[in-house]
């Protein structure tokens, strides 16, 4: 496939928000993932990785920068909209990329179960567009030993959602590849977070403060 028709099928599936390396030219949206930190920070608190679920893949580029880690044997990156799934086996399709692949989950309904037991769970930029993030945490509990997050938390409790404390945020829906895909998302304080972590039967092992345009952020290992 020349540039051109990659150009052209990059335009038919898009718009796309991520911009792609192919071949030494960059196709796709506008933000780059090349200089991505989180997967370097993964990497470096996590020690068993060998199969690695992603969760909120998006259109795959942190998919591909964990499968391309040493030692990583596969990928299964889960994506709540099937137009973001199609965009990303275009783009692993041009990388010849292998041992990833995508699967189509609502997050906010999610049977994690069904898709075996992982060495970790790669969780970032993900539970803060969820209504109700505990119910992600208590799954991942049940298949895998190792935890990362990466998330937005309230810095004020306004209100309580079943028992925690934290404020609800404003969403679009399916149509807005940068939202949740319900009408409002439930960011807790971190007290809260890390109350529902507990909850679930992780402990924090590791946390790094981010410093955020959008607001607090943090990094989390979490260690059954």
């Amino acid at each position: 496939m020349n540039s051109l028709e990659i150009k052209t099928r990059f335009e038919e599936l898009g718009p796309y928000y991520t911009k792609f390396n192919i071949q030494g030219e960059y196709y796709g949206g506008e933000v780059s993932y090349d200089q991505d930190t989180r997967p370097t920070q993964f990497f470096e608190w996590c020690k068993s990785y060998k199969r690695i679920l992603e969760l909120g893949s998006f259109e795959g580029a942190s998919s591909f920068a964990l499968a391309n880690h040493e030692g990583v044997e596969q990928v299964l990156g889960l994506e709540g909209r099937d137009f973001n799934i199609r965009k990303a086996e275009f783009v692993k399709e041009l990388l010849g990329v292998k041992n990833v692949e995508f699967k189509l989950q609502n997050l906010e309904k999610p049977n994690l179960i069904e898709f075996g037991h992982f060495d970790a769970v790669y969780c970032t930029g993900l539970l803060y567009h969820l209504s109700k993030p505990w119910t992600l945490l208590e799954q991942i509990y049940q298949v895998s030993n190792y935890l990362f997050i990466d998330t937005h938390y309230a810095t004020q409790e306004e209100v309580a959602v079943d028992k925690y404390m934290g404020i609800f945020y404003q969403e679009y829906g399916y149509n807005d590849a940068l939202s949740g895909l319900e009408e409002q998302s439930f960011w807790p304080s971190f007290k809260h977070l890390a109350l529902m972590i507990l909850d679930s039967g992780f402990k924090i092992s590791k946390f790094i403060d981010v410093p955020n345009v959008n607001g607090s952020r943090a990094w989390l290992l979490c260690e059954k």
